[in-house]
């Protein structure tokens, strides 16, 4: 028995995230997880045939060196390296493509953004109807035929 109305409910994006403290096996509807780890905990992928074509979104809510969060798979991936994430704001965005689980971005630990400048690239230059690019780029669109 399902808890889905219809048979293709279950393929309906779902707007929650769901909240994990501790080693949890994902359901294949847990598309969007945000970990607390107190200590070392392990966030188990859905059988890889049964999320076939869904992302997964996994966020390290708080983590660090000790008290580490690791992505396993169920056991039926191809070519599977555990992911782990031992940091605040790491993460990792996984698809399945029914065989395999692809991580396709780890966001890493938030970095602070260089300082806003003004000042325009040395290689653009400035003239009335803006900046034009510069001679390799003119000779680069030329050769490709633009």
């Amino acid at each position: 028995m399902s808890l889905e109305r219809t048979p293709r409910e279950q393929e309906n994006v779902v707007d929650v995230a769901r909240f994990v403290t501790g080693t949890v096996l994902l359901s294949v509807r847990d598309y969007c997880v945000r970990v607390t780890a107190g200590a070392a905990i392990g966030v188990m992928l859905p059988n890889v045939a049964e999320a076939a074509g869904k992302f997964y979104a996994i966020l390290a809510r708080a983590a660090s060196g000790a008290n580490t969060i690791t992505i396993v798979h169920f056991g039926d991936s191809e070519c599977w390296t555990n992911i782990v994430l031992d940091a605040a704001c790491e993460g990792a965005l996984l698809y399945s493509d029914g065989m395999k689980w692809h991580a396709l971005s780890r966001a890493p630990e938030p970095v602070t953004p260089a300082p806003y400048s003004e000042s325009f690239p040395t290689s653009f230059a400035t003239t009335e109807r803006g900046t034009q690019p510069t001679t390799e780029v003119t000779t680069l669109a030329t050769t490709l035929g633009n």
